[in-house]
């Protein structure tokens, strides 16, 4: 019983201080748990639609990082076309969005195809993104493939990070040489 309590109380702790505890907390969530320095946008696949029979494409994300504090738009590109015609158009949305935002850069999530139209943007207008993350999308990089994860440096203030999965791109970061961990948060 007295190996009981200290382990009750340690976990109790844990519960209670961390972050991401906090995040749905009972006694009152902490709204600014997704806040980032720039706006995000969710960028969709190759058929990514609003919704089919009430089924949202980001299934509640975008609405999620909302209740959090971030500032979320979701991005409507042509399914069915290449790279650089659906760039072409996210440029344009993502100036209006920072337009209306009055912020200086994006933080563009991409699902599937969506990755590599994002690194198109990322590339052609770098003035403009200040993140791009990569959810299940398609991301080589020379002959090194991305097994885990990576962050890549796009230039002043902006990164590309590349993974499977979200939680893995924040967390673990590949080990080659030309890898740059972002300077301050996105």
């Amino acid at each position: 019983m007295s190996i009981r309590l200290p382990g009750l109380l340690a976990a109790l702790t844990l519960l209670v201080t961390t972050t991401q505890a906090h995040a749905w907390w009972p006694f009152g969530k902490d709204t600014s748990y997704a806040d980032t320095r720039y706006p995000i946008v969710l960028v969709g696949g190759i058929i990514a639609f609003d919704d089919i029979a009430g089924v949202d494409y980001f299934y509640g994300i975008a609405d999620n990082l909302r209740d959090y504090g971030a500032q979320v738009y979701e991005s409507n590109v042509s399914a069915l076309q290449s790279n650089e015609y659906r760039g072409e158009e996210l440029i344009v949305q993502i100036e209006n969005y920072l337009a209306v935002t009055g912020a200086d850069k994006v933080n563009l999530i991409a699902h599937s195809q969506g990755a590599p139209t994002s690194r198109y943007v990322a590339a052609v207008r770098p003035d403009l993104v200040a993140s791009v993350t990569s959810v299940h999308g398609e991301n080589r990089r020379g002959h090194r493939p991305l097994a885990m994860g990576a962050v890549y440096q796009l230039g002043p203030g902006s990164t590309i990070i590349a993974s499977t999965a979200i939680p893995l791109a924040m967390g673990i970061m590949a080990a080659s040489a030309d890898v740059r961990c972002p300077a301050s948060h996105q």
